[in-house]
């Protein structure tokens, strides 16, 4: 799996089970209820080049997300 697109689907929580998708080069969270990230999915992500986190409850990010910045050439994570 290289692409997932979970927006619009009302998730709160991430799952652990997500680390296992280690070629995912495209996340997309955007528009759901999600208020904390896993740290060990930003560790596992190594080929992820996008990812929306926006529209969610997020207060924080985790700082292994900055593991991701070499890699990330499209980000979206404004809460609005």
């Amino acid at each position: 799996v290289i692409e997932l697109d979970f927006s619009h689907n009302q998730i709160q929580t991430l799952p652990l089970s997500l680390t296992q998708c280690t070629r995912l080069q495209k996340l997309h969270l955007g528009s759901n209820k999600i208020e904390y990230l896993p740290a060990e999915i930003f560790t596992a992500m190594t080929e992820l080049t996008e990812l929306y986190l926006y529209k969610n409850k997020i207060q924080a990010l985790p700082p292994e997300i900055g593991n991701l910045q070499g890699n990330v050439t499209d980000a979206l994570l404004m809460t609005l």
